[in-house]
This record gives C-alpha cells, sequence and structure tokens, in this order.
C-alpha cells in the first residue's frame, strides 16, 4: 500500500491538510464573472506513492484514512480536491459495471 504527503498530515493535523489541499485549487487568473474563467484541481495529492520494490500502488489508502476523521472533521471529504478525485475513480469504474450487468442480463435472456 502507498501513503503520501495527504496521508501524513491527515494523520497529524486535519486543518493542515485542508490548508494542503486548499493549495492545489488555482485558477487561469481570469474574473471569476468571466466566460473564460476555468477552476483548476490538482488531484496529485490524493495519489498514493510506492513505498516498495513491488508495483503496487494502492490508491484507496489515501481515502481510507479520511475514514478515521471524527464528526467535526468530515469537512475534509467536501473538499472540492477530495470530491473530484472520489468522483474522478467512481466514474472510471461506471464502464466497467455497465459491461457486467449487461453481461449478466444477455446471458439471463439467454437462458430463459
Amino acid at each position: 500500500a502507498g501513503r503520501n504527503v495527504l496521508n501524513n498530515y491527515i494523520n497529524k493535523d486535519v486543518d493542515l491538510a485542508e490548508h494542503f489541499l486548499d493549495l492545489h485549487i488555482s485558477t487561469n487568473e481570469y474574473n471569476s464573472n468571466s466566460k473564460h474563467f476555468m477552476l483548476c484541481l490538482d488531484v496529485s495529492p490524493m495519489i498514493a506513492q510506492k513505498t516498495s520494490k513491488l508495483n503496487d500502488v494502492d490508491e484507496s489508502s489515501v481515502v481510507s484514512c479520511l475514514e478515521s476523521l471524527t464528526e467535526d472533521n468530515l469537512s475534509m471529504l467536501s473538499h472540492p480536491v477530495v470530491n473530484t478525485f472520489i468522483m474522478m475513480k467512481y466514474n472510471s469504474y461506471t464502464a466497467f459495471l455497465s459491461a457486467i450487468l449487461l453481461l449478466k442480463m444477455l446471458y439471463a435472456i439467454s437462458v430463459s
């Protein structure tokens, strides 16, 4: 399993972790009312680094460290960088899960 800086910050001080994540939000310097305004969320703090010579990097270790947060610190889960990372992971599995569902439906139709 991999670890990263965010995981260490969360274990030490949640406010420090939130500040660290805030530093990974940027804009393209346009006014927020402009149609060219863009918000950039850098999710690299959520990516785990290898801790051994093996190629197993478990990004879920970073998300799992969020499980230990108390009710007072749950705002960390709604941070835009964390939220974006979780949604990206969820969306990456939807095609796979949809394909499995389709195959099961086709199998059920062929059996009946």
